[in-house]
């Protein structure tokens, strides 16, 4: 598998808004309605609003073997100086487990610079989600209500602090090395 992590451009439009309703559609069928995901992917991922996005933040695609499959959108600011914010992530769920979101959170904090933190908010609902997030570092900060449409949403903020990211990337770097030198030394191969 051949993983490169590039910026969007302009000829990614279709593959953006591909991804989104794919992960949106798996992600979020069971807690959603389908009108209010239709009418929350047609704003949002309509041509000028992705390349508003384009042009305001740091939007990468993940491609595996030279197809897109996923992407990330990486704004900074906010009302706290050096904090990010993770404002999407989706992959096609055939990608999901696969260590792509991972690869893209790493070098959205890389691109990002000089930050302190990364916040991401997701619906409370979201336990997939949830769970990602907290298996990358992220810690729960707090707990909102936000209206989407005519409907009332729950959700939670999540905050990666850069040592603690550093910290997870170095023990999934380590526990990877050890898992591949195990396999290497166990192998009928050598």
């Amino acid at each position: 598998m051949n993983v490169t992590i590039r910026d969007m451009t302009i000829h990614d439009f279709d593959v953006v808004r591909n991804i989104a309703y794919a992960g949106w559609y798996y992600t979020y069928s069971s807690m959603v309605p389908v009108k209010l995901q239709q009418a929350f992917l047609a704003k949002h991922y309509e041509k000028k609003h992705i390349l508003r996005r384009m042009q305001k933040s740091t939007t990468l695609i993940a491609e595996v073997d030279g197809e897109a499959v996923g992407f990330a959108t990486f704004t900074m600011g906010g009302s706290v100086k050096k904090q990010g914010k993770l404002e999407a992530i989706y992959l096609y769920p055939t990608h999901w487990r696969k260590g792509l979101g991972s690869r893209l959170i790493d070098e959205g904090m890389k691109r990002l610079g000089c930050i302190d933190s990364l916040l991401v908010t997701i619906m409370t609902e979201n336990e997939a989600g949830r769970q990602f997030y907290k298996a990358k570092g992220f810690t729960q900060v707090k707990i909102s209500e936000k209206s989407v449409y005519p409907y009332s949403v729950t959700m939670i903020t999540m905050k990666l602090t850069v040592s603690r990211w550093m910290f997870y990337k170095h023990q999934n770097e380590t526990f990877q090395g050890k898992l591949v030198n195990n396999i290497e030394a166990n192998s009928n191969y050598s």
